[in-house]
């Protein structure tokens, strides 16, 4: 089994989190303020570059999203 762990420092970690929790199939993705963890599991070094290249995209994803959007008073509702 091969695993990676990726560590997201920013001030909107919790909104990606919020964002992709749900997308934990075989991914655990934990909140530690203003860090976002996400540790990935694979049984081989293909599915796990593929389940990396695909997490990294929903992050950045999120993050556009959060760019475009500036999301008003979310960060008070949430505060961490």
């Amino acid at each position: 089994m091969m695993e990676a762990i990726f560590e997201l420092e920013s001030p909107d970690s919790w909104l990606i989190y919020e964002a992709l929790r749900v997308e934990g199939i075989k991914a655990k993705i934990y909140l530690e303020s203003p860090k976002l963890i996400i540790k990935i599991k694979a049984d081989d070094v293909t599915e796990l570059r593929a389940a990396v290249n695909g997490w990294l995209r929903l992050i950045k994803m999120c993050e556009k999203i959060n760019e475009v959007l500036k999301w008003p008073n979310c960060h008070q509702k949430y505060k961490v």
